[in-house]
């Protein structure tokens, strides 16, 4: 399909099991758009607003999905092999079942580059069990010990952080 969307407001649009390979989307408003099970293989979303989106299992392999806002989209049972994420917002995305090439992610939110693997995260120079980090909350007293700027960020991107281990682990979210 050769679908050229870049910048438009599509606001809502029902493009569930759409056909949308390389659609290009980027810097579109596709907030609260349903593209449950859609086909967007090599999307060029870099940018667009997918907030409470609802992507369940849609395919997104190789889609390029860079400073796009997915706070609050569904993502659960996504195919994202070979998406790139940088610098996307996370914040309360469901990834559960999203589906990964490798147990391995990687981010980079708030200005901290983490590195998520199966049994471990980096967080800067910060690495630990995934299970300490999964355990900490905004207050934990080992966050706090990592400096006021590290309590800060966890607060704010602590749950994505978590939820995107969660998926690397292959669980899901609590």
């Amino acid at each position: 399909m050769d679908a050229r969307f870049a910048g438009e407001d599509l606001r809502g649009v029902d493009w569930a099991g759409m056909v949308l390979c390389e659609a290009s989307l980027a810097g579109a408003d596709l907030t609260g758009a349903d593209l449950t099970g859609a086909d967007l293989t090599d999307a060029d979303l870099r940018g667009a607003d997918l907030s409470n989106a609802a992507l369940d299992g849609a395919y997104l392999a190789g889609a390029r999905l860079d400073g796009a806002n997915l706070f609050g989209a569904d993502l659960s049972g996504a195919t994202l092999e070979g998406a790139t994420l940088e610098n996307t917002t996370l914040r309360e995305t469901n990834i559960a079942r999203a589906q990964m090439p490798i147990p391995i992610a990687r981010l980079d939110v708030g200005g901290q580059s983490v590195c998520m693997r199966e049994t471990h995260t980096s967080i800067g120079c910060e690495t630990r069990e995934n299970a300490q980090w999964l355990a900490w909350g905004p207050d934990a007293p080992e966050i706090e010990d990592m400096g006021a700027k590290m309590a800060a960020w966890w607060a704010q991107y602590g749950p994505a952080v978590k939820a995107v281990i969660a998926a690397v682990r292959g669980e899901e979210t609590r």
